[in-house]
């Protein structure tokens, strides 16, 4: 009994308690905003490549192409932390879901409503007419068609220098302001 209090006092002193050395602190939200920022900028580097071949014509398929990039980076990450690794778990603290499980999950299915908010506004110059029009399933086959013509490479919808830089230029200021909502969520959590 004696060496159990003493190992307990021990490593209540020193300050090696598990809850206490794992509960996320403003240094564990900071590492994950920079990782973030760091997947927000590779991603709009290949965004640029793919926007330079003509592979991707539109802002609201680069927007899906964004949300779907990040969504399915930070799960591999997720996994990757999670898997059986204590010094990753100690390094990315914030995606240890033993301790911070809610706030991941809360802060991924806000990114994807704000996202998908953003795409819906964006999709339709008139919001509240689109709105309306969601259920109208003549809508899907106008974006299949749109998704497949933007996808052809012999496509007459080419787009000029002019209308690439503007593509990257709003998906650049999007992606911002989805990475600072997104920053204010994890601060905020």
């Amino acid at each position: 009994m004696d060496q159990g209090e003493k190992l307990y006092n021990d490593v209540l002193m020193n300050k090696l308690n598990p809850e206490e050395v794992l509960e996320i602190n403003l240094q564990d939200k900071a590492s994950y905003i920079f990782m973030t920022f760091l997947l927000r900028t590779a991603i709009i580097i290949i965004l640029d490549i793919l926007i330079e071949y003509n592979l991707i014509k539109t802002l609201h398929f680069s927007i899906l192409f964004y949300g779907t990039f990040y969504i399915l980076f930070i799960i591999f990450l997720i996994l990757f932390v999670n898997y059986d690794s204590y010094k990753l778990r100690i390094l990315f603290n914030y995606l240890n879901l033993h301790i911070n499980y809610s706030n991941i999950f809360i802060q991924n299915v806000l990114f994807i409503i704000f996202l998908m908010l953003i795409y819906i506004m964006v999709k339709s110059k008139d919001f509240l007419k689109y709105f309306g029009t969601i259920f109208d399933f003549t809508n899907v086959y106008n974006n299949i068609y749109e998704l497949s013509e933007s996808l052809n490479n012999d496509s007459d919808i080419n787009l000029t220098k002019k209308e690439k830089l503007k593509l990257l230029y709003q998906i650049d200021i999007i992606s911002m302001i989805i990475f600072i909502f997104d920053s204010l969520i994890i601060l905020i959590l």
